[in-house]
């Protein structure tokens, strides 16, 4: 399949030429309104705090960009080290490195962002401008930790196809549902991380009790197993956890061999909405309130 070019002076670029006018004229009367104006600015505030913020993680410290890819190394390493000591397979699929990333992701995804937005609000210097507010502070710490997290994702594939031959079409069985379960996870640790930065203005120890909520989940998730591998006492205990549904979701969508009716996509939704709306609330009411960013 060759690219032909599109001749100048054409019928067809005169087209695309009136189609791309009326699109800048849109985007400039879009951000000529207040909601347009005020989404242009919170989109380049948030980016800026991700590269400030990235840029203090890895800028300065080579150590720190190693360590982030060598410890989800250790952890898939020894987890696998564990299953074939024991001698058992992959509990959806065939490949143990699939199995355990698409549970791991989700989980260390929203336990880092749990952990680093239960203090951002407190301890970003950036909360001092009063451009800045929760949200883009949050969203940036969210957006940070999504961006690391597909770096390490993709280092492994790449890894696994270099070392066991493992190819990288076998991470993606159905790619467009894949993509919608990842979407979701990532509104939902956006939701929940909201709600854990405005916890974390009211309490001091919440980071230290994020801690414990992130190897409840660890347990209790389904990184090391299926429902369908649960007996049916203990699986109607786990479907309340919403990040099993979305790692079940995860691996119907990307594990060859693998299908599972056991996840409801629309209960993560729904968590997700009411730990926002909540998140949501309690800002309100430090603004009512009169309250600073220190709960002073």
């Amino acid at each position: 399949m060759s690219f032909t070019p599109i001749p100048a002076g054409s019928r067809r670029e005169a087209v695309l030429d009136g189609l791309f006018a009326q699109i800048r004229l849109l985007y400039v009367r879009f951000i000529s309104t207040r909601f347009g104006g005020g989404l242009r600015h919170s989109l380049r505030a948030t980016y800026a705090i991700v590269l400030r913020d990235a840029t203090a993680r890895f800028g300065h410290r080579s150590a720190g960009a190693i360590w982030m890819i060598i410890a989800p190394l250790l952890r898939l390493g020894g987890m696998i080290a564990i299953f074939q000591f024991l001698g058992r397979p992959a509990a959806a699929g065939d490949s143990l490195i699939i199995f355990f990333m698409t549970g791991m992701v989700p989980v260390f995804l929203l336990r880092h962002a749990i952990t680093s937005a239960g203090s951002a609000i407190k301890s970003s210097s950036m909360m001092n401008f009063r451009q800045i507010g929760p949200l883009e502070v949050v969203s940036a710490r969210v957006w940070t930790e999504l961006v690391s997290e597909v770096v390490i994702v993709v280092i492994i594939m790449m890894g696994a196809r270099a070392f066991v031959g493992l190819a990288i079409t076998h991470w993606f069985k159905q790619p467009l549902e894949l993509v919608m379960a990842f979407v979701m996870l990532s509104y939902f640790v956006f939701c929940i991380s909201f709600l854990s930065a405005q916890i974390g203005r009211i309490f001091q120890q919440w980071s230290d009790i994020t801690r414990f909520i992130a190897r409840a989940l660890f347990f209790t998730s389904g990184v090391w197993f299926t429902m369908a591998s649960l007996p049916p006492e203990l699986r109607g205990v786990i479907k309340w956890n919403p990040v099993a549904h979305l790692i079940e979701w995860i691996r119907d969508a990307a594990i060859y061999g693998f299908e599972s009716d056991l996840f409801d996509p629309w209960y993560p939704f729904w968590f997700g909405t009411v730990c926002l709306f909540i998140g949501l609330v309690i800002n309100a009411l430090y603004h009512l309130g009169g309250y600073d960013v220190d709960g002073s």
